[in-house]
């Protein structure tokens, strides 16, 4: 009797280890990850946006973008902008276009793999923001900048100001900025592999 009550012992020690492992172990050592992935991702789209930018942005995870930023960030997923909500329900392929035209933005954050059907052909893909560790956190493990209804200088001064940020980032190689993107004004750029 003594043998089995220490064999289920045993046992029930073994489960309770297990079970304290997964819920107080794992996050432990996910939890700098997470953080690291919030700071390499959402905090440096907020910097970017408010330091650097300053003006009207769309993005599809607004949080962070727009906490302390006096410009308005539009909404492209539906959660705080019950017009995209609607647009997304209908499923109408031209709403990120009739979004910002409406809106008059022309800077848009997004995650490329959620739109990747219904990104307009005439907005420029101008850089891609990475994580530099494994993804726990966000979503995707990059986001896209878009410049959208804007001519060759305007595309070009985004560029630089990309360019500038990117010089300012813990991992500067995380974002990769495409310098080429404004060439030919009639060239459609979304969608473009960035190195």
């Amino acid at each position: 009797a003594q043998e089995r009550l220490a064999i289920w012992g045993a046992v029930g020690a073994c489960v309770a280890m297990t079970l304290g492992l997964h819920q107080n172990l794992m996050p432990m050592i996910t939890t700098p990850v997470a953080a690291q992935n919030i700071y390499e991702q959402q905090r440096q789209m907020h910097e970017f946006v408010t330091d650097h930018w300053k003006s009207r942005v769309a993005a599809n995870d607004i949080g962070y973008i727009g906490f302390q930023n006096d410009e308005y960030v539009l909404d492209l997923w539906g959660l705080g902008t019950e017009e995209a909500r609607r647009l997304i329900v209908a499923n109408d392929p031209e709403r990120l276009r009739k979004l910002t035209d409406k809106h008059d933005v022309h800077l848009a954050i997004v995650y490329e793999t959620l739109f990747s059907k219904v990104i307009p052909t005439d907005w420029w893909k101008v850089a891609e923001l990475r994580l530099s560790s494994t993804r726990v956190t966000p979503a995707y493990s990059s986001v896209s900048f878009y410049v959208i209804a804007v001519d060759r200088g305007r595309c070009l001064q985004a560029i630089d100001q990309l360019t500038a940020f990117a010089r300012t980032l813990v991992r500067p190689e995380t974002l990769i900025v495409d310098t080429g993107a404004c060439g030919h004004p009639e060239m459609p750029r979304n969608g473009m592999a960035l190195n």
